[in-house]
């Protein structure tokens, strides 16, 4: 389509509008009008603050947002967040999975200085013993060795810690394995595996705590997803697929819950320098056994571990933390852009 050619006018001379410029010029009368109801009604709302005269329905637009300007209280992005209610973990009893290494043992340590009661979880106990030890106040930790992919054994655990401490406030869903190789070369065991721990241990053990939290009209449930829990890679196929489940359970988790007085939150890491990528399963279901670059570059694990006690306490919905969140914006304001860099970029 060509572009309409621009007219001389003499000056003096009116202007014609044209259709488009007429459209315009009415859309513009109608957002001065509107500028200036409100601000006759914000002059209303503050009658009792010292404030300009409320400006006339022929006022200009520019006339009427100094006058809104200098009626609203004038509010800092900072001071909005800090004008939702926080909540402190002193005395709060959580359940931590997956405390044994990584951004869990980092979250130990990281809840225990905010004087949380946590309850240590992971298949190795001899290593929830060394994190129990180096916590603040040791004494009030509890280390209960689980295997998350033998589902039996969760109904005893829960309640052992009911029974030890009456109540759980928070459910930590941390615990997870990663993998790598193309959905072509991986086996279905891989995919399983990866699914049994990262999407079906963390949903039955939402289940079985989340009674207790229903009867008592209180709790949290907190789950550590995954960046990659919100657009796919290359060669993390069976990752993504756990992680983007989770992510559809907890929503439709907080929709339900809500009305029982339970936050639900899903954290959304980056890159955290872990050893994460060591224990990652290859395709054929073999360790992957070395440190990626991409995950060396990445964040302190106990960076990590603050902001997610940050968005615990401020009981967000859903947070991204690590250099990386950019790519949740740009796959969802530029998709097409954002596919055909997902197509030539392959995590390393």
């Amino acid at each position: 389509m060509r572009p309409e050619r621009i007219q001389r006018v003499p000056c003096g001379q009116a202007r014609p509008l044209g259709e488009q410029n007429a459209k315009a010029f009415c859309q513009a009368n109608l957002n001065i009008q509107a500028v200036s109801q409100f601000s006759s009604a914000c002059s209303k709302t503050y009658s009792d603050q010292s404030c300009s005269t409320t400006p006339s329905p022929l006022a200009s637009h520019g006339e009427s947002r100094l006058h809104v300007r200098s009626k609203l209280p004038e509010t800092k992005p900072d001071q909005i967040r800090e004008s939702f209610v926080t909540t402190s973990l002193t005395g709060k009893v959580v359940w931590l999975t997956g405390a044994s290494s990584g951004i869990g043992k980092a979250l130990a340590y990281a809840l225990a200085n905010e004087g949380a009661h946590v309850v240590l979880t992971a298949r190795r106990e001899q290593e929830l013993l060394d994190v129990k030890a180096r916590c603040a106040l040791p004494d009030d930790h509890l280390v209960v060795p689980l295997d998350l992919l033998q589902s039996e054994t969760f109904e005893p655990a829960v309640h052992r810690v009911l029974e030890h401490f009456g109540r759980i406030d928070v459910l930590i869903n941390n615990a997870g394995i990663s993998s790598r190789g193309d959905v072509v070369d991986t086996g279905m065991t891989v995919f399983q595996h990866v699914m049994g721990l990262n999407y079906f241990a963390a949903v039955q053990l939402t289940k079985l705590v989340l009674p207790s939290m229903i009867e008592r009209k209180s709790g949290q449930v907190v789950t550590i997803s995954s960046l990659l829990g919100k657009f796919g890679a290359s060669g993390r196929s069976a990752y993504c697929s756990s992680k983007h489940a989770i992510i559809g359970f907890c929503d439709s988790l907080r929709a339900e819950v809500y009305k029982h007085g339970i936050a639900v939150t899903v954290v959304c890491p980056g890159f955290v320098r872990t050893n994460a990528s060591y224990n990652a399963l290859e395709a054929d279901g073999t360790p992957h056994g070395k440190l990626d670059k991409d995950i060396r570059n990445g964040i302190p694990s106990d960076v990590c571990a603050r902001r997610i006690v940050k968005a615990i306490k401020a009981m967000k919905r859903e947070v991204y933390i690590g250099k990386e969140s950019y790519a949740v914006y740009l796959n969802r304001f530029l998709p097409g852009l954002f596919s055909r860099l997902v197509r030539h970029r392959r995590i390393k």
